[in-house]
């Protein structure tokens, strides 16, 4: 595709403390059609219990084999629940196309709310508290099974991880799993 592999949504933090968080989403389009078409983007922020906390939509005109970028308008979280490696929280963004009320496209991206800063007397910090970053490395490789690992082991490495008290990991230098990225 014309964006490099990726699935052409991109969510950006346009503002974020513990009151409230204010996201921007972009997303490219790309019409393989022959005519124009009037089509609706749609995105909406599920908490990380899976309930919609925001929804942002837009028309849009669309030509044939045209590629088009398209932002929503500022989404606005009140009272954001923050991302940090004790408390993981996700949200999740629902991004989906429709052309005549019908759905033709759905892509689900996570979303993790967080800001942090790094100072050179104090050290890193995240969601405004200072974090001992404590970190290792970690290669996809086991005997007998090369880089073909199954799921459980990807996320067996990473439990053990975290159980030995690392908060901060450096993958190694090739693709990864999306398992481990999950």
């Amino acid at each position: 595709n014309k964006d490099y592999g990726s699935n052409g949504i991109y969510i950006s933090n346009t503002q974020i403390n513990r009151d409230q968080a204010g996201i921007q989403i972009r997303g490219l389009i790309e019409s393989e059609g022959e005519m124009v078409q009037d089509v609706w983007v749609s995105h909406v922020i599920l908490d990380p219990d899976n309930q919609e906390v925001a929804k942002v939509g837009n028309s849009v005109n669309i030509k044939s084999t045209e590629f088009l970028e398209v932002k929503s308008d500022e989404i606005i979280i009140d009272e954001p629940l923050l991302w940090s490696p004790d408390h993981p929280n996700l949200y999740s963004v629902r991004s989906e196309i429709y052309i005549d009320g019908r759905l033709t496209d759905r892509v689900v991206n996570p979303l993790g709310l967080r800001w942090f800063h790094m100072d050179p007397n104090e050290g890193f910090f995240l969601n405004g508290e200072a974090l001992r970053l404590i970190g290792t490395n970690r290669h996809q490789d086991y005997e007998n099974l090369g880089n073909a690992l199954p799921d459980h082991l990807h996320i067996e490495d990473v439990k053990m991880i975290k159980e030995a008290g690392f908060n901060f990991l450096r993958l190694a230098h090739y693709p990864q799993d999306p398992a481990v990225l999950n």
